[in-house]
């Protein structure tokens, strides 16, 4: 069988595992257990592929695991970087480490008050976390 990626979550509406595969437009089946959805799933997955052979359809590309390098390009408007570029100088660290913790407390990775946080630590001074609303 082709390396299909399936999901599995639990569905307290149907009390049951529902098991889906993104590439095939989320075809998805359902069982008491997670093996037993991800089985069934596997069934349903063979049945499609039987049928997109059969239509002379395309097959869907499974998709693959990736890397991040730890690195993208932002661009912003001037008004925004210079008020980021503003905020980190004002505490004391680089841009880079400003952004990081204002994304990190964001998104709640940080595992820290924000007290602890590299940004706060540095200077007294409190800041708002970014929004995109914020001088934009």
């Amino acid at each position: 069988m082709a390396k299909y990626s399936m999901r599995v979550a639990w569905s307290p509406e149907d009390e049951v595992f529902v098991a889906s595969c993104p590439e095939l437009g989320g075809l998805s089946a359902h069982g008491v257990t997670p093996p037993e959805a991800t089985s069934e799933l596997s069934e349903a997955i063979r049945l499609a592929l039987s049928t997109y052979e059969e239509e002379d359809r395309p097959m869907p590309e499974p998709h693959t695991l990736r890397t991040h390098s730890g690195q993208f390009r932002v661009r912003l408007p001037e008004s925004l970087h210079a008020w980021l570029a503003g905020e980190a100088e004002a505490e004391g660290v680089s841009l880079n480490t400003f952004v990081i913790a204002k994304l990190s407390e964001a998104r709640g990775l940080s595992g820290r008050t924000r007290a602890e946080s590299p940004v706060a630590s540095r200077s007294p001074r409190r800041t708002s976390p970014v929004r995109a609303t914020d001088r934009a």
